[in-house]
């Protein structure tokens, strides 16, 4: 005897597995159409995590011409179907026209291994490579996840991975956390200037943790 719910179990099962076939098929056949962002230039944070890529991505925000996505969205995960990553950037693309600015930021720090993957998707992407001093990135490591080991090895394969994309793409910023620190002026500077826009007088008055908002 079979209950209903075994049924609908089946079923539910049957649909997933058609969805997921379906986007492979669509990857296989679209996955070298690269995404038009019109006027709007897409902006990734990346780097090894407790680089700094946190707040370097707040001080982005803070532009009144960059639509903040204000969470890890680990959209360019290597097992997230690119149908469903166009479909994510896409809509991105679509808020900020209608909003009228004229970039967006996310901020992914895994996305490091993914430099690749988001070029060839969107090639007008700008990457901005955040790394930082390696005692200080592993000992703040250490304090989350209390492996030594296991910090050392993710700093030294993060790391690479942006080093050999400073090398490979020229759409790559890099930028020292302990000097953008200091003075985050003329690197924020640079990267806007790739858009076109300036850093508004009135960013120094308030910072706004769009993060914060967000939980």
């Amino acid at each position: 005897m079979i209950y209903p719910y075994e049924v609908n179990h089946r079923a539910s099962l049957t649909r997933i597995f058609k969805r997921r076939m379906h986007e492979l098929l669509i990857d296989k056949i679209d996955h070298s159409t690269p995404l038009d962002c019109g006027t709007i230039r897409p902006i990734f944070v990346v780097g090894c995590g407790h680089s700094g890529t946190t707040l370097v991505a707040t001080q982005l925000f803070q532009n009144p011409q960059v639509l903040p996505i204000a969470r890890e969205t680990h959209i360019f995960h290597p097992l997230r179907s690119l149908s469903r990553t166009k479909c994510a950037v896409s809509e991105w693309i679509f808020i900020s026209q209608v909003l009228g600015v004229s970039a967006f930021v996310e901020k992914t720090p895994k996305h490091i291994h993914s430099i690749g993957k988001i070029l060839s998707l969107i090639p007008s992407a700008t990457i901005v490579f955040v790394h930082r001093d390696p005692l200080e990135t592993i000992a703040s490591l250490s304090k989350r996840f209390d492996d030594l080991e296991f910090c050392i090895e993710r700093y030294n394969i993060d790391n690479w991975a942006g080093l050999e994309a400073t090398r490979k793409f020229e759409n790559v910023v890099s930028v020292p956390f302990r000097e953008f620190k200091k003075e985050p002026e003329p690197f924020i500077q640079d990267i806007l200037q790739i858009l076109g826009e300036e850093k508004s007088s009135d960013q120094d008055e308030e910072v706004t943790n769009y993060y914060a908002r967000v939980k």
